[in-house]
């Protein structure tokens, strides 16, 4: 008999082989092929093998458990920023002012020797005294439906492109390369920025979830290598089991990001006190913080809660025929000269010579159980203890044993000697 077995879109080919492993270890079958691509597995065998390994499949092919996590994100983020300072003026204006027209005594040392006048506009100076405050809270909740095993990812930020090699058609000079403008074309990659969650449930009874969890916070340092910002990567790893409608809740994940600086006149701003009139001094402190709380609800048990084990009957012992008739208990004759079935016939004065029967079939009435007041039953070959000629009582053909005495039969009295005629 020929049958296919399909198997469901979730079954992979690992599970699909070792399938086909056990219906050739246990059911004994020999044509057994399996199809990952069409998640097949054809059976070849005997009626009641295809029709134990159809229900052996059917019984392994059961929706896995799912669960439903309920995710919330808590995210604060504060900003602090100051500026205090006097900024100077950076740049003076030179202005002509024409020629000295009561200058009778030359100036020797001045600028133009007193013949022209030149003057310079002071500018005023900036004070600069500001004060910032933000305060930024953002909650979300989300939920993600996971099956038993398999895991489910959640991201929740921004995509940073990164520039992570360059592709070029040639070297090609300065002109053609600007003529053409195929000579450089870039290679950009796309990173996750932000909170980045993976969670994968395995389904226990008593309604149980452990769930392990890969928990990730990326974002841009302030570092640079080779004019690519580098990424900043927090990782959580860690498992939990959990109760139906109970919550996790994973805190600790901080930035705190401090920037300080100083713009003014070069050399004098450094100066303790002096430097405040000669430029501006900037602070900038950001805090972010995030929380994040998981909930599981069970929507589908585990197919071991769910269906109770089965057992499948397999063998000729287990298929529910009635048993053979057993044959009724004979007693054997003796034969005469002391010959047992099946043997040579006896010489007076030796034991009987038995030859074994046929290997592997029993002598009639062997292992029947001896009703109490009738003579044992033996097995053709044995003798019964005929006593031979010229010697004491035998017992088996044994010399030396005597003979067994037959006990009277319960509840019949035991009948005096006859009398002599």
């Amino acid at each position: 008999m020929l049958t296919y077995l399909h198997a469901d879109s979730q079954t992979t080919p690992q599970q699909l082989t070792e399938i086909g492993t056990a219906l050739r270890t246990f059911l004994d079958l020999r044509r057994v092929t399996t199809d990952s691509r069409l998640n097949v597995i054809t059976v070849r065998g005997r009626t009641k093998q295809v029709k134990l390994a159809h229900d052996f499949f059917a019984s392994l092919q059961k929706p896995p458990g799912e669960v439903m996590l309920e995710v919330e994100i808590w995210e604060i983020d504060t900003r602090k920023a100051r500026e205090l300072g006097i900024l100077p003026p950076q740049s003076f204006e030179l202005r002509f002012l024409g020629r000295s027209l009561s200058g009778t005594v030359s100036n020797l040392f001045g600028v133009g020797r007193g013949q022209s006048l030149f003057g310079m506009a002071l500018p005023s100076a900036l004070l600069q005294a500001t004060f910032n405050s933000s305060l930024l809270r953002s909650h979300q909740t989300m939920q993600l439906r996971a099956s038993h095993g398999l895991e489910a990812s959640m991201s929740l930020g921004q995509r940073f492109p990164l520039e992570v090699g360059s592709i070029s058609t040639g070297v090609p000079d300065d002109n053609s390369a600007a003529q053409s403008g195929l000579a450089y074309a870039p290679s950009i990659q796309y990173e996750d920025l932000g909170v980045i969650a993976k969670v994968t449930p395995y389904l226990h009874s008593g309604r149980e979830v452990t769930l392990a969890i890969n928990l990730a916070v990326r974002d841009l340092g302030a570092q640079e290598l080779g004019g690519k910002p580098t990424i900043v990567n927090r990782e959580l790893i860690g498992q939990i089991r959990l109760k139906e409608g109970e919550s996790y809740l994973v805190t600790g994940i901080r930035n705190k990001t401090a920037l300080q600086s100083k713009t003014g006149t070069p050399w004098i701003a450094r100066l303790p006190i002096v430097g405040a009139l000669f430029g501006t001094r900037k602070k900038d402190n950001l805090e972010t913080e995030v929380w994040l709380l998981i909930r599981p609800y069970i929507l589908r048990s585990s197919p071991a809660e769910l269906f109770a084990s089965r057992t499948l009957l397999f063998g000729k012992e287990l298929t529910g025929l009635p048993a053979a008739p057993a044959e009724p208990a004979t007693t054997p004759q003796p034969q005469p000269g002391g010959a047992a079935p099946g043997g040579q016939p006896g010489v007076p004065g030796q034991p009987p010579v038995v030859v074994p029967g046929q290997p592997g079939i029993l002598p009639q009435g062997f292992g029947q159980p001896i009703r109490p007041g009738t003579p044992g039953a033996f097995p053709g070959g044995i003798p019964q203890g005929i006593p031979v000629p010229g010697q004491p009582g035998t017992r088996f053909g044994i010399p030396g044993v005597p003979a067994p005495q037959t006990p009277p039969a319960q509840g019949t009295p035991e009948e005096p000697d006859a009398e002599p005629q």
